[in-house]
């Protein structure tokens, strides 16, 4: 690829709580990522050397980063948002290729007198077939209704905020927090109880939520798990009151309202006395 789309706000609300450097760190992978349209690699010496990331500290960063803003699979550590991205650059770029093969966007009928096309007699769309470095020619009409973004692609309803994908908020549970108890039933009243907490999020001002797409809902998502998991109190490891057993958060209690706001508020993140 040589560009790629970057929304500041997106972004800037995805690495909120990050140092400076880790979010220069976290750019230099996403562009090594774009670059390559491929997963970031499984060895963390080539993806070190590939993005500079030299010192202890830096390395640190990096493993840290794929853990909570990626997902390891067989070929990769792979995030979403990169995904579809470019999957829809390879899209109208194989239209502005097809259109050129055949002389360019097919010519619309002459436009009646009481719709003008807005164009001055003689002008006619660039019919280039390569898309350029800031956006595709598959479309240059005048500003008309086909400007208006279409809500029901699949790659815009796929990335919907309002869809809750509880199923992969459970994959992440058990990955990110192991040695907490498992889901065995994903309940209608656990659906129910993670899609409210999810939408909840969704409006926060506060690290790592506030998401504006599901993708970026799932990387905050990742992220509040990986710090749920570094306390010893919600993973067990905390010295029980006599007589009782240690206590471990299950799903129910990590998204129920009070124990989503305590976590939120890192009430349980001091060390026991």
């Amino acid at each position: 690829m040589n560009y790629f789309p970057f929304h500041i706000g997106d972004f800037r609300s995805g690495t909120v709580n990050m140092s400076r450097q880790a979010r220069w760190i976290y750019r230099d992978m996403l562009d090594v990522y774009y670059d390559s349209e491929q997963p970031l690699a499984l060895d963390l010496d080539v993806l070190c050397d590939l993005i500079g990331a030299e010192s202890e500290d830096e390395r640190r960063i990096v493993e840290r980063l794929l853990r909570f803003k990626f997902i390891k699979t067989d070929d990769g550590y792979r995030q979403d948002t990169c995904e579809r991205v470019i999957a829809e650059y390879h899209k109208k770029a194989t239209t502005a290729q097809t259109n050129g093969k055949l002389g360019g966007r097919p010519k619309k009928a002459v436009a009646s007198e009481e719709k003008p096309s807005g164009l001055a007699t003689g002008s006619d769309p660039l019919p280039t077939g390569v898309a350029n470095e800031t956006r595709s020619q598959t479309n240059q009409e005048p500003i008309t209704n086909n400007h208006k973004p279409d809500t029901s692609t699949a790659s815009s309803s796929a990335d919907d905020v309002r869809q809750c994908p509880a199923g992969a908020l459970v994959d992440a549970y058990h990955e990110l927090m192991p040695n907490n108890p498992r889901v065995k039933v994903l309940s209608d009243a656990r659906r129910s109880a993670i899609k409210a907490r999810w939408i909840e999020a969704s409006k926060l001002d506060c690290a790592p939520f506030g998401y504006t797409t599901k993708s970026a809902g799932l990387a905050a998502w990742r992220e509040f798990f990986g710090i749920c998991s570094e306390s010893k109190f919600l993973t067990g490891l905390s010295p029980p009151m006599p007589g009782k057993p240690a206590f471990v958060a299950d799903i129910d209690f990590i998204f129920s309202p009070s124990g989503f706001a305590k976590t939120l508020e890192n009430k349980y993140h001091r060390d026991a006395p």
